[in-house]
């Protein structure tokens, strides 16, 4: 892309300015962030794939008292939980809701049972089959309120991020949410550009179209974020780049001579 190449454009000249080491900016002229570390096996890499939890203050997502009234015996509604949009009025929750970013798998949630008109109990989950597993029980005229980890629907299988299931007794249903979980944004990257589908988290593609300079795109901006690169064995290059802005790292690896190299790494990107 055309912006890309403005950007690699640019950082070969800061390469050639600090020889692949040091610190340069180019936040002023790209609105981005560019930064040199030591060799790649200097920074510490966390190559977990599995979702962390990321807590945030108590939102709420659904009030059927709000918007569609109880739900029936027998009966099952979908909810929205992720991105935002008129979707999470329309439930009873927050007006544009609560910025549970469309990479999260699960949520960690607050259901309550408010005013049961009967002794039941709720099912809450993600897919099309309901598990056998009770998430909370309930008994008529009394509020309850019950926490856990619900996942969310994904691969656009659902018609919604979360399905409720009542049984035995309609209830009005009021659903908080304290955080969510999502996978880092790590990957093993090979020298020819190539990334690992086997460790690859929220890295959509990666590109390498000149000798150590590879292109990764995210599933989210990362310009304010901070970009850890470490090597990934063998003839690793010792000197490495690192410039974001948008959706896009950039990683510029150089040799002990501060010529452009290539190179397996490892990175990973924290917000």
């Amino acid at each position: 892309m055309n912006t890309s190449r403005k950007l690699v454009a640019a950082m070969t000249l800061l390469l050639a300015a600090v020889g692949g080491a040091g610190v340069a900016s180019a936040a002023g002229q790209h609105g981005g962030s560019a930064r040199a570390v030591a060799g790649p096996a200097a920074a510490t890499i966390d190559a977990s794939t599995e979702s962390k939890l990321t807590p945030i203050s108590p939102c709420r997502i659904v009030d059927t008292r709000l918007k569609g009234g109880q739900i029936g015996s027998g009966k099952t509604r979908s909810f929205k939980v992720r991105g935002s949009g008129s979707a999470f009025a329309n439930q009873g929750g927050k007006a544009d809701g609560c910025g549970i970013p469309s990479a999260a798998t699960a949520v960690q949630v607050t259901i309550t049972a408010v005013s049961p008109v009967g002794t039941g109990y709720l099912r809450a989950y993600p897919g099309v089959v309901a598990p056998t597993a009770t998430f909370l029980s309930f008994s008529k005229g009394v509020t309850i309120s019950n926490g856990g980890l619900v996942t969310i629907c994904g691969g656009g299988l659902c018609s919604g991020d979360m399905r409720v299931s009542v049984y035995a007794h309609a209830t009005q249903v009021v659903i908080d949410v304290q955080g969510y979980y999502i996978k880092p944004m790590y990957a093993y990257v090979n020298a020819d550009g190539s990334i690992d589908t086997g460790t690859v988290s929220r890295m959509i593609v990666a590109k390498h179209d000149k000798v150590g300079e590879y292109e990764l795109k995210l599933d989210r901006n990362v310009r304010h974020c901070v970009v850890a690169v470490s090597s990934g064995g063998g003839a690793s290059p010792l000197a490495v780049q690192t410039f974001t802005t948008g959706p896009f790292a950039l990683v510029y690896l150089t040799n002990s001579a501060g010529a452009p190299a290539n190179g397996d790494f490892n990175v990973q990107i924290v917000c």
